[in-house]
C-alpha cells in the first residue's frame, strides 16, 4: 500500500504521471489487439465446430435416418430428427424425398445467418444403392455471435482490472525505487549552496539494498561536490597567493627604496666614525663608545642587506652544488649557537641530484628557520628540533603548486608553542614579528620566503598551537639529464615580457601571475638578455625542467629577426612570441628560428584580465612551447 509521503511524491511527480499514462495507453492498446485476436480464433472455432457437428451427423446418424426411411418408419425419424436438433447450433431439419413427401422439424422460424448443408439419403441393398431423398440441415451462425458478445465484456474487463493492476504496481514499484531517491537528490540539489557544499548525499536505502545506478547518481554527485570543492579551494589559495605577491611586491618596492637610502646614510655615518676613531686615537672612553657606534652601523648595515635580499636587490652567485655539505654545516652552527641545549637531531636522506642556487642563501634559509625553532622551545621542559633532508618526486600539479619533477624536501621540525591560527597566515610578511622588541627584525622568515622563491620553490607551515612547529621547503633537483626531452608547459614557467605599453604590461602581468606564472618585467632588450642569461642556469643542465618563456611586444619590424636570433645564441630552445600591430610581411626567418608571431591588439583593453584572455593566453605559451620542443628534438 501508498504511503501518505509516497502518495504525495507520486501526485507531484510528472514523469510518474507521464509513465502511468504511457503505460496505461500502450497497455491499453495491446489489450484491444489481443482481445480482437482472442475473439476473431473464438469465431472461427465457433464456425468450424459448427461443420465438426455436421460432419459427426454424417458419420453417425446417417445410414440409420436412411434406415428409417426405407422402413417408413415416420415416428422414429421424427424422434431422430428433434434428437439432432438439440445441438446448439441446428436450427432446421427437412428430409426432401424423391416424391415430395418431405419431412420438417425446426427450432426457430428466424435465422440470421444460416449455413445450409444437404446430404444424400442412400440405402443399399445388396450391393445396390436407392436414393431416398436428401437430409437438409439449416445451421444459424448468429448462434456463435451471441456467445462471443456476452465473452467480449467479460474479457475486456478482466484485461483492463490486470492492465489497471499491473500499472499501478509498476509506478509503486517506481516510486519506491526511483521516483523517491529523485525527489530526495532534487531537494539535495535545490538546497546546495557554497555554505554546505562538503554535505555529502545519501539516498535512503534499506540495510540490505544492493547498490544500483541512482547510487552511482549520488556517488558521481558527491564526487562532484568534492571536485568542486576542491577546485575553490585551490582558486582561493590562488588568490589569496596572488594577493600575497601583490602585497610583498609593493612591500618590496617600498623597502628597497628605504634602504637604499638608509644604506648611503649608513655608509657616510661609517666614513665618519672611521675618521673620528683616528682623531681619538688615544681616548679610550671614546673609543670605547666608537666601538658600540660602529657595531650598531653593522647591524644596520645587516639590516639593509636583508632588506635587499628580500626584494631582490641581491641576487648572490648561483651555481650547482650537492645540498648536504651547506646544510650539516648550518646543522653544526645551530648546535653551537644553542649552547647543546636543544636537541637537535640531523636525518638525511641523500638526494641523487644537485640544487642551484646560492649556498650561502640556502644556508641563511636553514640558519633562519633553525633559530625561529630554537627560540620557540627555550621555554620546554625538553627542547627538541629535527631537521630531515630528503628527496621526493611530484608526478602531478598539487596544492603545492609546484611543477612535476624531482625535489629536494626540507623540514625543521620543533616542539615548541606553535603558532597561532589567526596569525599563521602572516609569518611571512616583511616586518611581521611576534618577538619582544630587540629580539627580532621581523625580516628572517620574509628573506627566507624571497630565497625560496627565487630558487623556484616553495615553503609551507603548518602548526599545531601549544604542540609544534613544521616548516618544510621545497627546492628542484637538477639531475644532470641533459637528453630528457620530456618537458611539457605547465603553467608555473618563468615569463620575461618585453613591452613599451605600461596599460599592456599591467594587464598581462595580472593575468599571467593569476596563471600562477613567474612574470618579470625587463625595462629594454638589453635588460631581457641579462636576465635571461642569469636564469638559464638549471636548464642548460636540465632540460626537462621548466623554460622560461619571452614574450616581446615588438613596434619595430625590423628587429624581429636581430632580436631572434640573438635569443637563439642565448639558447635555442627558449619559447619565444612576439606580438606585433600587423602579421604582414612577417620575416620569414622568423619560423625558421622557431618563434610566434602575433597579431597585438589595437585596444589594450582587449587584454582584459578576463576567463577568455587568460585561455587564448594559455593557448599561445602552450604553442611556443612545442615549437621549442620541436626545436629540442631536431637538435638532439
Amino acid at each position: 500500500m501508498f504511503t501518505s509521503d509516497a502518495y504525495s511524491g507520486l501526485r507531484k511527480s510528472v514523469l510518474g504521471r507521464k509513465l502511468l499514462f504511457s503505460i496505461l495507453l500502450f497497455s491499453t492498446i495491446v489489450t484491444l489487439f489481443l482481445t480482437s485476436f482472442q475473439i476473431y480464433l473464438d469465431y472461427k472455432q465457433g464456425i468450424d465446430g459448427i461443420y465438426d457437428r455436421i460432419d459427426q451427423i454424417r458419420l453417425t446418424q446417417l445410414e440409420s435416418l436412411a434406415q428409417n426411411v426405407w422402413n417408413i418408419n415416420n415416428d422414429q425419424i421424427r424422434i431422430q430428427l428433434k434428437g439432432l436438433l438439440e445441438i446448439k447450433s441446428i436450427k432446421k431439419l427437412q428430409i426432401i424425398s424423391p416424391d415430395n413427401e418431405n419431412i420438417s422439424i425446426s427450432k426457430d422460424t428466424q435465422i440470421d445467418d444460416p449455413i445450409v448443408t444437404r446430404m444424400p439419403l442412400i440405402y443399399k441393398i445388396k450391393e445396390k444403392e436407392v436414393d431416398l431423398g436428401i437430409l437438409e440441415i439449416v445451421s444459424d451462425k448468429s448462434h456463435v455471435l451471441k456467445e462471443l458478445q456476452s465473452k467480449i465484456f467479460i474479457i475486456l474487463l478482466t484485461q483492463a482490472m490486470k492492465t489497471f493492476l499491473v500499472s499501478l504496481f509498476i509506478l509503486f514499484i517506481y516510486n519506491v525505487l526511483v521516483n523517491r531517491h529523485i525527489i530526495q537528490i532534487n531537494a539535495f540539489a535545490r538546497e546546495l549552496s557554497l555554505e554546505n557544499i562538503g554535505r555529502r548525499l545519501k539516498l535512503h536505502r534499506g540495510e540490505n539494498e544492493d547498490h544500483d545506478e541512482l547510487d552511482d547518481l549520488a556517488d558521481s554527485f558527491n564526487l562532484m561536490q568534492e571536485k568542486f570543492s576542491k577546485e575553490m579551494e585551490q582558486r582561493k589559495e590562488f588568490e589569496k597567493q596572488l594577493r600575497q605577491s601583490q602585497k610583498m611586491e609593493a612591500l618590496g618596492t617600498l623597502a628597497s627604496g628605504i634602504a637604499h637610502d638608509f644604506n648611503n646614510i649608513l655608509q657616510g655615518l661609517y666614513n665618519a666614525l672611521f675618521l673620528l676613531e683616528e682623531e681619538v686615537i688615544d681616548n679610550a672612553e671614546a673609543l670605547d663608545k666608537l666601538e658600540t657606534a660602529n657595531g650598531l652601523t653593522d647591524r644596520a648595515r645587516e639590516l639593509v642587506k636583508q632588506i635587499l635580499i628580500f626584494t631582490r636587490q641581491e641576487e648572490g652567485t648561483f651555481d650547482k652544488f650537492s645540498p648536504i655539505p651547506p646544510i650539516q654545516d648550518v646543522v653544526e652552527i645551530l648546535r653551537a649557537a644553542s649552547n647543546n641545549k636543544v636537541s637537535i637531531d640531523f636525518i638525511v636522506d641523500p638526494p641523487e641530484g644537485k640544487l642551484y642556487g646560492d649556498q650561502t642563501q640556502l644556508k641563511q634559509v636553514i640558519l633562519n628557520i633553525g633559530n625561529n625553532a630554537i627560540q620557540a622551545v627555550e621555554d620546554r621542559e625538553h627542547p627538541k628540533v629535527i631537521i630531515k633532508v630528503s628527496p621526493m618526486e611530484i608526478v602531478s600539479k598539487t596544492d603545492l603548486n609546484l611543477a612535476p619533477g624531482p625535489y629536494l624536501k626540507i623540514e625543521v621540525i620543533d616542539n615548541g608553542l606553535g603558532i597561532k591560527e589567526d596569525i599563521i597566515d602572516r609569518v611571512f610578511e616583511p616586518f611581521f614579528t611576534t618577538k619582544e622588541v630587540g629580539k627580532g627584525t621581523g625580516l628572517g622568515l620574509s628573506v627566507v620566503h624571497g630565497i625560496v622563491q627565487r630558487h623556484k620553490g616553495e615553503i609551507k607551515i603548518d602548526s599545531i598551537p601549544g604542540q609544534s612547529t613544521h616548516f618544510c621547503v621545497y627546492l628542484p633537483l637538477f639531475m644532470g639529464n641533459g637528453n630528457n626531452q620530456n618537458y611539457e608547459y605547465t603553467g608555473k614557467e618563468d615569463i620575461f615580457l618585453l613591452s613599451s605599453d605600461r596599460e599592456l604590461i599591467t594587464q598581462y602581468l595580472l593575468s599571467l601571475e593569476y596563471m600562477n606564472h613567474r612574470p618579470q618585467i625587463c625595462e629594454d632588450f638589453e635588460a631581457l638578455v641579462y636576465e635571461l642569461k642569469q636564469a638559464l642556469g638549471p636548464y642548460e643542465e636540465n632540460t626537462s625542467t621548466l623554460f622560461p618563456i619571452v614574450i616581446i611586444d615588438e613596434k619595430d619590424r625590423d628587429l624581429l629577426e636581430e632580436r631572434v636570433a640573438i635569443l637563439r645564441e642565448i639558447s635555442p630552445y627558449i619559447p619565444v612570441i612576439f606580438l606585433v600591430n600587423d602579421l604582414e610581411n612577417s620575416p620569414e626567418r622568423i619560423e625558421e628560428l622557431s618563434a610566434i608571431v602575433l597579431k597585438r591588439s589595437k585596444n589594450t583593453s582587449e587584454h582584459n584580465n578576463n576567463d577568455m584572455a587568460m585561455i587564448l593566453l594559455t593557448r599561445e605559451l602552450k604553442y611556443s612551447m612545442e615549437i621549442a620542443k620541436k626545436a629540442l628534438s631536431k637538435a638532439t
